[in-house]
C-alpha cells in the first residue's frame, strides 16, 4: 500500500488530442502521519494509500473532470516547487490513474448504464388539481386539460382538491367538474371541503396513532380558524396517491407543455446548472414561447418518473450524458450516481406570470438576462410589477432536490410531507425528501407549463423590505446542513431521525434558539447583500433606475443586518419579542415533528387502501 512518488525529470508528453479523456480525483479522507506524509482512504471502500503531502495537494487540485494536461497545469500552480515542471507532472498523473485515484470519464459514464433497467414503476393514479376560491382559473385549466386529453386520448383520472372557503366557489367548482365529466366521459373526482373533513375522520378512526399528522398536516381548520396555505392540499394529494405516481397541478396553471426552443435532449449532470430567464412583452407572448409538443406530456413524464437512470438511458439513448457534460464537475458531487439512481420527481419550467411574491430574484440575473430586463424604463417598471417571463432549462438536468412545484411525483415510496401553512412548502418538500432518499434525483425537463394568475393580483412593484424567511426555509436549510448525519437505510426510521434532529432545536434553551434564528436571518441577508453587490459591481453601465433600486435593496438589508430587531420569521406577528420568537419556533417545530412521526403509519394505511382511498372523501 506504499505510495510515494518522486516528481523527477521526464520527457514532455505529446500534445493531447482534441477529444482527450477527462479525469477527476476520487473522494476520500486523509490522516496525517507527520509533516510530510499521510494515509488517504477512499470513501466507499478501496485500498488505502500512503502518500506525500504534495501528492495529496495534487489530488485536491484535480477534483473536477478535466484533461490530464489541464490537471498538470493546476498542480504546478498549487505546488510551488513544481512551478514550470509540467513535463515532470504528467507521468505522475498517469500513475495516479493506474492506481485508481483518478477516475476517467468513460469509467464514470459506464456506471450509468448499470442497474435494473426494466424494474417496474408504481402505477399512475391521477392528475391532481389544487384549487381555492378561483373557479375562473380552474375552468381555464380544465379546458386546456380537456384539449390535451382529447388530442392524445389520455383518459387519465382527475382529482380536484377544493380548499375553497366560499360556498359559492365550491358550488361553481362542482359544476365545472360535472361539465368536464360529461363532455369528456372522464373519471373526475371532486374532493370538496365536506368530503375532505369526512376523510380525515375516517382516517383518524383507522389510524389513531396518526392523529397528530392529520391535525397538523391535513386539517383545513384549527381552533375554528381557517388555515391558509397550499401545503395541506399538497399533503392530501400525497396521501391520496400513496403507492402510486401522480401529477400535481395548481389551478392557475395552463396546458399544454411546450419545449424550450433549441433544447438539448441529453441529461446534464451538473447539479449547479441553472435555468435561463427570458422576458416577454406580454403574457400572451410568454405563454406562446417554445415549441409545441406532439406527444402526450403525461406519457413522457411517466417514462421518466419512478424509473432508474439506467432505464432512461437504455430506453432513450438520446438522453445519455456525454464526456463533455462532465467537464468542470467535481466527482465527489456525482459520486453516488449510478444506473440504479431513481428519478423521484420531475419538474418543468414556467412561462407566463412568475408566481414569485418577491422581486429580489430579478436583481440576480446574469448579464444578458439583465439587459433584457432593463432595456428601457417602461419595460423595467412593468416587469418589476408583474414579470411576463419564461423560466426554463435548455436540457434535461439531474438535480439533488426539488425546489419548485413538482410535476410528476413517485409516491410509490414513502415520501415526507411538507408544512401545511405558510410559504415555500415546495422547497421544504424537496429538502425533506432529499434527506429521506439521498440517492434519488429530480429530473428537470426543458419543458414549460403555462402560468396565469388572476388579474386582481396585478399590482405595482412591492415595497422593498429586508430579506425574510419562512419556517419552511429555516427547516429546509437546517436539513441541508444536518441531513448527512442520517445514515440508516429504513425510510420510516430516517423520517423519525429527521424529526429527532428538529426536536433537538425544540429542546434547546431560549437563548440558543434566539441565536439560531438571528444567525440564520443574518446569514440570508448577508448572502443577499453579497450577491447584490457583486451584480452592482459588474454592471457599472447599467441604467440608473436599476442601479438605484439595487442600492436600495443593499441598504435595506444592510440596515437589517446591524439592527437589534427580534428574529421574526415570515408570517409571525410583529409584536413578538426575541423570547417570543424562540417560543414560537419551539411550538411550530414541535407540532411539525409530531406530525412527521405519525406520517409513516398514515402513509402505510393509504397505500394499502390504494384507489379506494378516494371513496373515503366521497
Amino acid at each position: 500500500m506504499d505510495f510515494k512518488i518522486d516528481f523527477g525529470n521526464a520527457l514532455p508528453p505529446a500534445p493531447p488530442p482534441a477529444d482527450a479523456p477527462l479525469h477527476a480525483s476520487i473522494d476520500g479522507v486523509a490522516f496525517p502521519l507527520g509533516t510530510d506524509e499521510c494515509v488517504f482512504r477512499p470513501r466507499g471502500g478501496g485500498e488505502p494509500h500512503v502518500m506525500t503531502i504534495d501528492v495529496l495537494t495534487a489530488l485536491d487540485a484535480m477534483r473536477a473532470f478535466r484533461t490530464l494536461d489541464e490537471h498538470a497545469q493546476a498542480v504546478a500552480s498549487r505546488v510551488p516547487q513544481l512551478a514550470g515542471r509540467i513535463d515532470a507532472i504528467r507521468p505522475v498523473l498517469e500513475n495516479l490513474v493506474s492506481r485508481g485515484l483518478l477516475t476517467a470519464d468513460a469509467t464514470f459514464l459506464a456506471r450509468l448504464d448499470t442497474g435494473e433497467h426494466g424494474a417496474a414503476a408504481a402505477p399512475f393514479r391521477s392528475i391532481v388539481i389544487r384549487t381555492c376560491d378561483r373557479p375562473e382559473r380552474l375552468g381555464a385549466l380544465l379546458d386546456t386539460l380537456a384539449a390535451n386529453e382529447a388530442r392524445h386520448r389520455g383518459g387519465h383520472r382527475v382529482v380536484v382538491i377544493d380548499d375553497s372557503r366560499e360556498a359559492d366557489a365550491v358550488a361553481r367548482n362542482a359544476e365545472l367538474i360535472r361539465r368536464y365529466a360529461d363532455a369528456n366521459a372522464a373519471d373526475i373526482r371532486h374532493i370538496a371541503p365536506a368530503g375532505w373533513a369526512r376523510a380525515l375522520e375516517r382516517w383518524r378512526r383507522a389510524v389513531p396513532e396518526a392523529a397528530p399528522a392529520l391535525d397538523e398536516l391535513l386539517a383545513r381548520e384549527s381552533a375554528g380558524r381557517f388555515r391558509s396555505g397550499g401545503g395541506k392540499t399538497f399533503n392530501l394529494a400525497l396521501l391520496l396517491s400513496a403507492g402510486a405516481r401522480f401529477v400535481v397541478l395548481d389551478d392557475d396553471f395552463l396546458l399544454p407543455l411546450r419545449r424550450h426552443a433549441g433544447h438539448d435532449r441529453r441529461i446534464r449532470l451538473d447539479p449547479e446548472r441553472k435555468p435561463t430567464t427570458a422576458f416577454q412583452e406580454s403574457l400572451a407572448a410568454a405563454l406562446a414561447d417554445g415549441d409545441a409538443l406532439d406527444t402526450d406530456p403525461f406519457a413522457e413524464h411517466l417514462a421518466w418518473c419512478g424509473r432508474s437512470l439506467g432505464h432512461l438511458i437504455a430506453h432513450q439513448p438520446a438522453m445519455r450524458p456525454q464526456r463533455a457534460d462532465l467537464r468542470g464537475i467535481e466527482l465527489a458531487r456525482l459520486g453516488n450516481l449510478s444506473g440504479a439512481t431513481r428519478i423521484l420527481v420531475t419538474e418543468n419550467g414556467h412561462r407566463g406570470h412568475s408566481g414569485s411574491a418577491g422581486r429580489d430574484w430579478l436583481f440576480w440575473l446574469e448579464a444578458a438576462e439583465r439587459a433584457s430586463f432593463t432595456r428601457d424604463r417602461e419595460h423595467y417598471l412593468a416587469t418589476l410589477a408583474r414579470p411576463n417571463v419564461v423560466f426554463a432549462d435548455d436540457a434535461f438536468v439531474l438535480a439533488a432536490r426539488s425546489v419548485f412545484t413538482p410535476f410528476m411525483i413517485d409516491a410509490g415510496l414513502l415520501l415526507a410531507p411538507t408544512i401545511a401553512t405558510g410559504r415555500n412548502g415546495d422547497y421544504l418538500f424537496g429538502a425533506l425528501n432529499h434527506a429521506l432518499w439521498p440517492e434519488a434525483r429530480v429530473l428537470r425537463t426543458p419543458y414549460t407549463i403555462g402560468h396565469r394568475q388572476e388579474a386582481s393580483s396585478v399590482a405595482k412593484a412591492p415595497r422593498v423590505v429586508a430579506e425574510q424567511a419562512a419556517l419552511a426555509d429555516f427547516i429546509a436549510d437546517w436539513l441541508v446542513q444536518r441531513g448527512l448525519e442520517i445514515r440508516g437505510a429504513d425510510p420510516d426510521r430516517r423520517l423519525v431521525r429527521i424529526a429527532d434532529l428538529l426536536d433537538d432545536l425544540v429542546d434547546a434553551p431560549v437563548a440558543t434558539r434566539i441565536d439560531l434564528l438571528s444567525e440564520y436571518l443574518a446569514m440570508r441577508r448577508a448572502d443577499l447583500v453579497r450577491r447584490l453587490q457583486a451584480r452592482y459591481a459588474e454592471a457599472p453601465d447599467a441604467p440608473v433606475y436599476w442601479q438605484a433600486d439595487i442600492r436600495e435593496r443593499i441598504e435595506v438589508n444592510g440596515r437589517a443586518l446591524v439592527a437589534a430587531d427580534p428574529p421574526r420569521l415570515a408570517g409571525w406577528p410583529e409584536a413578538l419579542d426575541a423570547a417570543g420568537c424562540a417560543d414560537r419556533l419551539a411550538v411550530e417545530l414541535s407540532a411539525f415533528t409530531r406530525a412527521l412521526r405519525g406520517w409513516p403509519a398514515l402513509h402505510a394505511h393509504a397505500a394499502a387502501r390504494g384507489d379506494r382511498l378516494l371513496d373515503d372523501a366521497a
